[in-house]
């Protein structure tokens, strides 16, 4: 979800992002209304879409994010941009740090409303235990390091892959026995998606990412798919298949958005764009309309859901325009690194 300010944007990356964060939201919106019980007439397509959305958005969203580190910071003889790659890492920790306090101040506000209530230790947990949607920043700070240390030491990649595999596969037996197991769980399975995203854009030639490797993973994913949205379970918490799911349809994707420059809209890119910015905000105001929504008489089911996803993005666009109208953009969501550039110019000015 993050940019590189030395190289060109991806355009494709762009759209994909746009496509990807579309999905999170959407998904979001399903899961509230399935768990507050809202239009219990449209339970079932909630569910379809919920289940479809879950199976493959955050993986998808990983791999994107290993194949723009590998882009911003890693070289063509894979050397790691140490300074860089640390200053970003930095400016996401403290993104997370802002932002869990922000959702821990919101999640205690409206305790009675919220998906998942707030406990009083929780903000000070936050290193081992993420509040609420930020598990994916948490898991993409612990990931990242982990890869950043994998590519300085030039370990094997065949080795590394092998060791991101068994990682995954057992991720799916990581229970509650201790109060960070799931975090555990995630960082597991979600260095396997990041890796994949590195070696797409370092090895394109590699023989998974082959056109009939590529649809061959897909196609068997499409029917995984259909067989496991009639299940009970999400399709993301069915050992094995959750694997072989997530990776054929991000991968296939992925390989759609790249080779045949699908979806041109200007909006997707524009959202890819700003993706991170809708990842962060877009609960509050969906939270908001969730309660609302359903007391007005003209929406329905379908409605409503459309009314609450492209409400809460205009929002967060609406902020994030703001934000950059102030000047104060890249200090509330790259701080260290504006704080430094702040520093640097000053000290010229001098």
């Amino acid at each position: 979800m993050y940019e590189n300010a030395y190289k060109g944007r991806i355009e494709f990356v762009d759209r994909l992002k746009g496509f990807a964060i579309l999905l999170v939201v959407f998904g979001h919106v399903a899961e509230r209304y399935l768990e507050f019980d809202l239009y219990p007439e449209y339970s079932v397509f909630y569910s379809i879409l919920y289940k479809v959305v879950y199976s493959f958005h955050m993986p998808l969203f990983m791999m994107i994010s290993g194949y723009l580190f590998s882009y911003s910071y890693v070289s063509s003889d894979f050397f790691l941009s140490e300074k860089r790659a640390k200053a970003h890492w930095i400016d996401l920790a403290l993104v997370y740090l802002g932002m869990s306090v922000i959702a821990y101040v919101f999640k205690l506000m409206f305790s009675k409303v919220v998906l998942v209530s707030i406990e009083p230790l929780s903000l000070a947990l936050i290193a081992l235990k993420p509040i609420g949607y930020l598990w994916y920043l948490h898991t993409l700070l612990i990931v990242y390091a982990v890869t950043a240390y994998v590519v300085k030491k030039h370990i094997n990649y065949r080795l590394w892959m092998a060791i991101s595999i068994v990682l995954c596969l057992i991720s799916t037996f990581v229970g509650g026995q201790f109060f960070f197991a799931r975090t555990i769980g995630l960082v597991f399975r979600y260095e396997l998606f990041f890796s994949v995203g590195y070696l797409l854009e370092k090895m394109p030639d590699c023989f998974l990412f082959r056109k009939k490797m590529v649809f061959t993973s897909f196609g068997v994913a499409l029917m995984l798919l259909l067989f496991t949205v009639n299940q009970s379970s999400r399709p993301d918490q069915i050992h094995f298949i959750q694997l072989i799911l997530a990776y054929g349809l991000s991968v296939g994707i992925f390989f759609c958005f790249k080779q045949w420059e699908l979806c041109e809209a200007a909006l997707l890119k524009y959202l890819g764009m700003i993706c991170f910015s809708i990842y962060l905000l877009h609960q509050y105001p969906l939270t908001v309309f969730r309660i609302i929504l359903p007391q007005i008489d003209f929406f329905n089911g379908l409605t409503a859901l459309l009314t609450n996803a492209i409400a809460s993005i205009i929002l967060v666009i609406i902020v994030d325009c703001l934000l950059k109208a102030l000047g104060i953009h890249e200090l509330c969501f790259k701080p260290y690194s504006s704080l430094k550039s702040m520093h640097i110019m000053r000290r010229q000015n001098q």
